[in-house]
């Protein structure tokens, strides 16, 4: 593709690879519309197959188009817009599409958050970004198993940011490979940590849509988990069905070359998305995680109930795990452990907490299990002692 694109190079401009299988191409367009005929040439010379080992293998690109029209706007900027339009084309399964201002959602004050966020990246700044951890409980044995990593941003301005809304906005830029190699450094590390204090604990982190079509997140990922001699088995990683379903082949792909170094793949907010049960059979899964939409909703709703005890029934045939998320009290608990639910996530048990909370917060519920257990058997045994006559 690479030799490809560089036939192309204009006069004035210049190709370059991004990362994994993404280019750009920076040119001058003297004329209204060139920049679409120059979009259309590059994918024409990116839809030849290409022969690999005899095999004649068809590609497929999809092409966004970014426009320099104001003066004030910078690289940066031109660069996030041509990428937005990318994911449009991809989104609505064309080959072409220019950047619109209607389809980018982004406000200069998001944008302005985001520049703030890679500058926390870029400089490893640990008192505003930091993981937080919320325990998985095994039903069979109500012990912890697992701890999923969930991101925190304490802006030193306006105080803990939602990362819902400001990963929106960066996953369309490079700023979403930053965080992941920082996830996967932090969390590695962390599960080295545990270890060495002789807490042995499945540690989850989630991956974006764009680590999946990449692939580059294999690589870090195996090269830190050599550096912290960390099993891979104690590390999961966690995709959604809408980052697995807007691009499967690649996704796919990726999943499988996480799955052959010996990490667990899991598939995060199940059943909210439209993920086919033929896709489903293909990906190297160990663990579907109920969506919390579902899972709050058992206690007064039959309809809830039934979709969850569908998908913990299928799960079970598959032969893979699953995992509650968003149980909040004890009722939802007995009913998930009534109809095999494999694990609950919740604030039942405990919200996220930092890293350095976790081995406390450990020793603590280990004790208050203990004592409800043998709160349990006392009661069990006095039920059981015979009646005698007055």
């Amino acid at each position: 593709m690479s030799e490809r694109l560089a036939v192309l190079e204009p006069e004035v401009g210049i190709v370059a690879r991004l990362g994994g299988d993404e280019f750009a191409i920076l040119s001058s367009v003297p004329n209204g519309g060139d920049e679409f005929r120059l979009a259309t040439q590059v994918h024409a010379a990116l839809a030849d197959p290409v022969t690999l080992d005899g095999l004649r293998v068809d590609v497929t690109a999809s092409v966004g188009v970014a426009v320099h029209v104001d003066p004030a706007e910078d690289f940066a900027t031109l660069m996030r817009h041509a990428d937005v339009a990318m994911y449009e084309a991809k989104q609505r399964g064309d080959t072409v599409a220019i950047y619109e201002p209607r389809s980018d959602h982004n406000s200069p004050e998001r944008l302005g958050l985001l520049t703030e966020f890679r500058q926390a990246l870029e400089t490893n700044d640990r008192d505003q970004i930091a993981m937080h951890y919320q325990p998985q409980v095994a039903f069979d044995t109500g012990r912890v198993v697992g701890m999923e990593a969930l991101l925190r941003w304490r802006h030193p301005v306006h105080g803990l940011i939602g990362t819902q809304e400001l990963l929106q906005v960066a996953e369309h830029t490079s700023v979403m490979h930053l965080l992941t190699r920082r996830v996967i450094d932090d969390v590695v590390a962390q599960a080295a940590a545990w270890a060495a204090d002789g807490v042995t604990l499945r540690a989850s982190f989630n991956a974006s849509a764009r680590d999946l079509y990449s692939g580059d997140i294999v690589s870090h990922l195996a090269m830190q988990l050599e550096r912290h001699q960390v099993p891979p088995n104690q590390i999961q990683l966690e995709i959604t069905e809408s980052a697995l379903m807007a691009d499967p082949g690649r996704a796919m792909a990726t999943t499988a070359r996480i799955s052959a170094l010996g990490v667990a793949v899991a598939l995060d907010d199940f059943g909210t998305g439209y993920s086919s049960l033929q896709h489903l059979r293909k990906l190297p899964l160990s663990e579907l995680k109920i969506d919390r939409s579902f899972v709050s909703g058992m206690a007064h709703n039959s309809d809830d109930a039934a979709i969850v005890a569908s998908i913990v029934g299928m799960a079970r045939s598959l032969g893979l795990r699953t995992v509650a998320e968003g149980v909040e009290n004890e009722y939802t608990s007995k009913l998930l452990a009534d109809i095999g639910c494999t694990m609950a996530q919740g604030w039942h048990t405990a919200r996220p907490m930092p890293a350095d909370h976790v081995t406390v917060w450990l020793d603590q519920y280990g004790r208050r299990s203990e004592r409800a257990r043998a709160d349990l058997t006392a009661r069990q045994r006095r039920q059981a002692l015979p009646l005698s006559a007055a």
